[in-house]
């Protein structure tokens, strides 16, 4: 159960049209930041309600995870 404190978070992952990098982009939309980024032939999105520069840094933790092969 989300508190009103508990961030909301969300993400998608797709096929893209070209395996070109494509750097990390936040925008927000209804009161929503949303990251959007491209490697590997994959399109990626994480949206949260979490301020812009801690979901930057969680994209920035999960890009190197899947660079790396690590979890957590």
């Amino acid at each position: 159960m989300l508190g009103s404190e508990t961030p909301c978070e969300s993400g998608n992952v797709a096929q893209a049209a070209s395996a070109e990098r494509r750097a990390a982009k936040i925008e927000t939309v209804q009161g929503f930041n949303i990251r959007r980024w491209s490697e590997r032939g994959l399109n990626y999105w994480a949206v949260s309600d979490l301020a812009a520069d801690e979901l930057a840094e969680f994209g920035d933790k999960f890009e190197t995870a899947m660079k790396t092969g690590t979890a957590g």
